[in-house]
């Protein structure tokens, strides 16, 4: 009976640090993985306001040779 005892102590407390590796681990994971995101997404903003400044710089070139709107004021009765 006192050998039972013990198997079913060091089985319950084996478990319990295996559930607490496994938490930890995830927990972890989630760490990592949130990181990873916020890493992601401040590149995307980098990447996209380049992009922006690349456009405008075509976008300035093109509107150079363009035909420009000229201002006409409305015709009044007299």
């Amino acid at each position: 009976m006192k050998l039972f005892k013990q198997i079913i102590i060091v089985l319950i407390f084996g478990i319990i640090t295996l559930f607490n590796v496994r938490l930890y681990s995830s927990n972890s994971n989630n760490k990592n993985y949130i990181q990873h995101q916020k890493e992601a997404k401040s590149k995307k903003k980098k990447v996209s306001t380049e992009a922006k400044k690349e456009k405008n710089k075509k976008t300035e070139k093109k509107s150079n040779g363009s035909r420009t709107r000229t201002y006409t004021p409305p015709k009044t009765d007299k």
